[in-house]
């Protein structure tokens, strides 16, 4: 994005202004600029749209335009505020900035990780009794805001109150920044753009923005001010022997390492103290240096930066620097015990090592026709992701409509019932509040469908297939009537069971993780039937004992779990993927705090849910679905993309792109009640799938079924524009894998065009070089 464009209107940014700045008081508006001086100037509270003008204005090219977060006095007149200006101070400014070396953008994933950081020290305070904050997307970074009312020499209150929340939540990867506690702080107009370094799709310019202005917005007592700042009054620990040093490289490659490196010391356990304690840091080194690449002085700083200092006995430097080449000369096979959560290094080196950041939010192409109406009127009043709340309410419905209405591809009927799993946290994923307020509707558009065709808890393909069984029959003797024992003239057949005549099921698997493991056991048929169910509707088993089949069957699933989870059966996705590749995979997670629970019960659905009644009532009716001229050739521009190899996991869980985009595209034609497939519709789909195919890039990351191949890509991918020669990819396993080994998995990173090769000519030998293609 470039750092002159703003997506949000004057108008829009004048609304934030105004909740922020006091009346009757002048602010101050600061455009800074790489290399030369900043423009200040300065409004009257009444002049804000003027100012909003002038910041659109003067901030192109501009590194980020600021205002003075606390109130200047309304006859105020001078260049610059300082301190001693400030009338009184009205915020706290809680700035959760992402570690990141340089004046740079952060990355996508630096950026999440504050975001999260941002939503678990909210959390905290409100479970203190603290007030909500306004809520903003720095750009770079997550801002809270309270509200206060202090002098503006507060006797270094704000400055303890950061330093006690420094303490408890910084941590390797992000700051609470305990420097934006003074009386004339500036703080980043929201609704410009922040341009921090040089743009670039890595670590790109972004537009800050206000996410969320609670109601009402109450100020935090002194009372609790001061009990949280004396709560951060502890007595200094005693000093490290460890060496505190620069970091060493200031190039993108080391730049990553060290990001990479910090990111897995923040899973370790900074308390472990003693020999044994020193022990485990001697081990952690080892894998920084050897899985990571980085020097001694950098792992050991890293360390230092996050361990109890009394882990560390009184080594003198030469016996320190030899234990050091002892553990990185025997790299341990599992991490001790404390430090990666029992995530033993096998499992750390087939997963991401390089994070792939949090999907971008799902487009508005998505939210359209009825059910984006619906979505926006929930929106407001839960904590859920809009994400969940629009999956499960289009597998919902896609469900009640029934086997009707098809789309065929080739001499393939495709229907409108969907796979769905919704993948967030279990303390603030907020997946089944979504689900109950679909849930809630749906029960009101079809009683009858809600009360008969829901379940959850499948265990087995036998019943999976038993809840939309076709009628069972079996052949019966007739006798000559004389009993039993008469002779057998002939066979007749008797019908055993009536089956069920409404083939449509709609399964909630809130503990999907219940689900993958009873799949996984021997001779479980779930995973065939489920892929039956997807395809055909034609189920049955090869059991013997098993006579139920059914025909027709009209099946949804919805499944809920955590990432947690989700991440015992990562490994298994190539054993999976004939399943996992029929699934919307989805992201999520809360997006808002409301203490309160919102006023849901205030919201008028009347209208959306007999358009609802009116769509099922629509697809009643057997009818074969097309595309209109516009959204053919749309169509034809899309199915390259659609269909194209992916490598690894990306590939294996989305290589049914299209027939996917195929059946949310028909189920936005019918809950538009229309008979062709339209480009809204298409879009609609598209959008949704985007989200999906960039959460299962989140999930499940790019790796090749092949550990040796990872740990080159990743190390490729560290290397940015340099790459590795053949010497320096051997390096990566201590020389300890064979050439042929290494060939094998350069070979298949070349295939999956994930890695290229370059020769150079040194002094008449050439080199080889491997690059990642990014």
């Amino acid at each position: 994005m470039s750092n002159s464009i703003s997506e949000f209107t004057a108008e829009q940014i004048g609304e934030w202004l105004r909740v922020l700045v006091e009346l009757d008081s002048t602010v101050e508006m600061r455009v800074l600029f790489d290399g030369k001086s900043p423009i200040v100037r300065h409004y009257s509270s009444s002049q804000l749209s003027t100012m909003v003008r002038d910041a659109l204005q003067l901030g192109r090219g501009a590194k980020g335009v600021y205002f003075l977060l606390n109130p200047l006095p309304a006859d105020w007149s001078g260049e610059t505020a300082k301190d001693g200006d400030i009338v009184r101070r009205r915020w706290l400014l809680v700035d959760c900035d992402p570690k990141r070396t340089g004046t740079v953008s952060s990355t996508d994933a630096e950026k999440a990780l504050a975001e999260e950081k941002a939503f678990e020290v909210a959390t905290w305070l409100q479970e203190r009794g603290w007030p909500l904050p306004i809520i903003a997307d720095s750009g770079n970074g997550w801002h809270l805001l309270y509200c206060i009312d202090l002098p503006a020499d507060d006797g270094g209150l704000v400055a303890r109150v950061l330093k006690a929340l420094a303490a408890k939540f910084s941590d390797a990867a992000v700051d609470i920044d305990t420097k934006v506690g003074n009386a004339s702080r500036i703080c980043k107009l929201y609704g410009t753009v922040a341009a921090k370094g040089k743009h670039s799709p890595e670590r790109p310019h972004r537009v800050s923005k206000v996410i969320e202005i609670p109601s009402p917005l109450a100020p935090v007592s002194v009372e609790m001010l001061e009990e949280l700042a004396n709560e951060g009054e502890q007595p200094p620990a005693a000093a490290s022997v460890l060496p505190t040093v620069p970091r060493t490289g200031g190039h993108a490659s080391r730049t990553e390492a060290i990001e990479q490196a910090r990111r897995y010391v923040a899973r370790m356990d900074p308390s472990i103290s003693g020999e044994h304690g020193h022990d485990k840091l001697l081990t952690a080194t080892s894998v920084l240096v050897n899985d990571f690449g980085l020097n001694d002085c950098e792992a050991l700083d890293l360390l230092a930066s996050e361990f109890n200092p009394r882990c560390v006995p009184p080594w003198d430097e030469g016996e320190l620097s030899r234990k050091i080449s002892e553990a990185k000369k025997n790299p341990p096979r599992r991490s001790p015990k404390g430090l990666t959560n029992e995530h033993d290094i096998d499992e750390f080196e087939t997963t991401q090592i390089v994070d792939i950041p949090w999907p971008e939010p799902l487009h508005a192409d998505a939210f359209y026709g009825v059910a984006g109406e619906i979505v926006r009127k929930i929106e407001p009043h839960t904590e859920a992701d809009p994400v969940a709340l629009l999956i499960q309410l289009l597998m919902t419905i896609g469900n009640i409509i029934g086997r009707r209405c098809y789309f065929t591809i080739e001499s393939t009927r495709h229907y409108a019932n969907l796979y769905a799993v919704i993948v967030g946290s279990s303390s603030t994923g907020r997946k089944g509040t979504a689900g109950d307020h679909i849930n809630r509707l749906m029960q009101m558009v079809d009683p009858v469908w809600y009360a008969d065709h829901t379940v959850s808890g499948l265990v087995s393909g036998e019943g999976l297939i038993w809840q939309v069984r076709d009628p069972i029959t079996k052949q019966e003797p007739i006798r000559d009537g004389k009993g039993p024992s008469g002779k057998v003239t002939g066979y007749e057949t008797v019908t055993t069971d009536e089956g069920v005549l409404d083939k449509r099921l709609m399964t909630y698997e809130t503990e999907f993780s219940s689900l993958l493991k009873a799949k996984s056991r021997e001779s479980n048929s779930l995973s065939e039937v489920l892929r039956q169910a997807w395809d055909s509707g034609r189920l049955r088993t090869a059991a013997k004992n098993s006579p139920a089949k059914a025909s027709d069957a009209y099946i949804s699933l919805i499944g809920h779990i955590t990432p947690e989870e989700l991440r015992d059966v990562t490994r298994e996705v190539d054993k999976t993927n004939g399943l996992a590749n029929r699934f919307l995979w989805c992201c999520v997670k809360r997006s808002k705090l409301l203490p309160e629970g919102g006023q849901i019960q205030t919201v008028d659905f009347e209208n959306e849910i007999a358009r609802l009644k009116r769509v099922v009532e629509f697809a009643f009716e057997n009818r074969e679905i097309v595309r209109d001229s516009d959204a053919l050739a749309e169509w034809r521009q899309l199915y390259p993309r659609l269909t194209r190899d992916r490598p690894g996991a990306l590939g294996a869980v989305c290589n049914r792109a299209a027939p996917l985009v195929v059946r949310l595209s028909l189920l936005y034609a019918l809950l538009d009640q229309s008979k062709e497939i339209r480009t809204q519709h298409l879009r609609a789909a598209l959008a949704v799938w985007n989200y999906c195919e960039a959460s299962v890039r989140h999930i499940f990351g790019e790796n090749l079924p092949d550990r040796t191949a990872n740990t080159i890509l990743q190390a490729l991918k560290s290397a940015s524009q340099e790459g590795l020669s053949r010497t320096a990819i051997s390096k990566l396993f201590s020389g300890n894998k064979k050439k042929a080994d290494l060939d094998a998995a350069l070979q298949k990173l070349h295939s999956a065009q994930l890695a290229r090769r370059e020769s150079t000519k040194t002094g008449g030998r050439s080199v080889e070089f491997w690059f990642a293609t990014g």
